[in-house]
């Protein structure tokens, strides 16, 4: 059920907890009405910025005096990330409000939802087996800087609303105005008609110019964009010998290195080792027992590799270098399609000629001991992450092996290079 919520700040109210239902085109007014006997009086039109159509529907909401005065907090908050993501925002003493974006940056069905945080957790539990999500959560005060840094923000309307009833009221008046005065009216809304018209035709020509910028965009290769192993590896270890591991009775307790396309993100965990709350590095937790630090370093990181395989050999290749230096290695199978969503249409998009596997490895000694060119041989590579724990004093390597689904035309695959004896790992840290 659709609620007002006010944001500080900013003029006039929102509704949030609208129905969300896609639509191949803009429906006409008579399909809206009768759309509207079943899923809620009130709604608007939505096309996103990638050029999909939505219908947000909802019941006369209680306190607002007409829809045209009511906002749709979805419509602004839904492209503010690159999809496919989810956002819990806190509203109040256990009031929240849940948004899920993906396909187009389209709110997804049962992704508009205002309520109490452990139901809204289910249906964001729900919501996680249709496919792999960014995640966000905020306050009242992130939702308001959304909508003040958002210029147009689309209203309510009555979608029952005959708009031939008003133009026979309208008629009836101009009759006993005269002739004159209804010249005037007709000319005046044939001049807003043609301003509908152009507006439209504006709308319609950015969302074909964004719609072709994301097919670009969707066809780029993803491990073309991203950083060698042995970059990361290098950028990595410089931040570690950088770490201090106690700092005015804080101990490190976790430590990761994550791969970004312009450098690297380094997260760092602390507990109290008789510490006072006031030199807690970073974010203090509300038992004041630990923190949490987030800091980035930009790296010029050299252009990567094209260079991928098919799955079987980019498998062995990985395999292969896992055996030859005795890591315990796990490769996850391909992400299979999620399922449709409920109140989606079946269209699905061509399917890429590569897919992506997961890959991790738990070992002693950090990865970037020598062993960078190692990793760079293995087609289509990439580290994600590199993360260690006090408690387990264990090094963690997460990444990702694109392979391809077939070879280009002339190419022929790269094979592993053959590597020398393995080198010796002792005092290596």
């Amino acid at each position: 059920m659709a609620e007002l919520i006010t944001l500080p700040g900013v003029k006039g109210t929102f509704a949030a907890g609208l129905s969300w239902r896609h639509e191949d085109k803009i429906p006409r007014a008579a399909e809206l009405r009768a759309l509207s006997m079943e899923k809620g009086r009130w709604g608007l039109v939505r096309r996103t910025i990638a050029g999909s159509v939505q219908v947000g529907f909802c019941e006369p909401i209680a306190g607002a005096s007409a829809p045209s005065k009511v906002k749709a907090l979805a419509t602004i908050v839904a492209e503010q990330r690159p999809q496919p993501w989810m956002g819990l925002y806190k509203l109040g003493e256990d009031r929240y409000w849940y948004i899920a974006v993906r396909d187009g940056q389209e709110v997804i069905p049962e992704g508009d939802q205002i309520g109490k945080l452990d139901d809204l957790l289910r249906v964001r539990e729900q919501h996680l087996t249709l496919g792999d999500w960014e995640e966000a959560e905020g306050t009242l005060d992130d939702l308001a800087e959304m909508a003040l840094s958002t210029p147009k923000h689309l209203v309510l309307r009555d979608l029952q609303r005959r708009p031939w009833v008003n133009v026979a009221v309208a008629s009836s008046v101009l009759l006993v105005i005269g002739a004159a005065g209804g010249g005037a009216w007709f000319y005046r809304e044939n001049q807003l008609e043609k301003e509908r018209e152009a507006e439209a035709k504006r709308q319609r020509a950015i969302a074909a110019a964004l719609h072709a910028r994301d097919n670009a965009q969707a066809h780029i290769l993803p491990w073309t964009q991203t950083a060698m192993p042995s970059s990361v590896f290098d950028a990595c270890r410089d931040a570690w010998r950088e770490q201090p591991l106690a700092r005015d009775g804080w101990m490190l307790s976790s430590w990761e290195c994550r791969a970004q396309p312009h450098g690297i993100d380094i997260h760092r965990g602390w507990v109290s080792a008789g510490g006072l709350a006031a030199n807690a590095p970073g974010k203090l937790s509300s038992d004041a027992r630990s923190s949490a630090e987030d800091i980035q370093h930009q790296v010029a990181f050299a252009a990567p590799s094209p260079r991928a395989d098919l799955q079987p050999a980019a498998r062995r290749a990985l395999w292969t270098l896992a055996q030859r230096y005795g890591f315990a290695l796990t490769i996850d199978p391909p992400t299979v399609p999620r399922p449709i969503a409920p109140g989606e249409n079946g269209a699905q998009a061509v399917p890429d000629p590569w897919q992506r596997l997961s890959a991790s490895i738990a070992e002693r000694i950090p990865p970037w001991s020598g062993l960078g060119p190692a990793f760079d041989s293995v087609p289509g590579l990439r580290v994600e992450a590199l993360a260690w724990t006090a408690a387990s004093r264990r090094w963690a390597l997460s990444m990702a092996l694109y392979t391809l689904d077939r070879l280009p035309a002339q190419t022929v695959p790269h094979p592993l290079p053959a590597m020398g004896a393995q080198p010796s790992r002792e005092g290596q840290l």
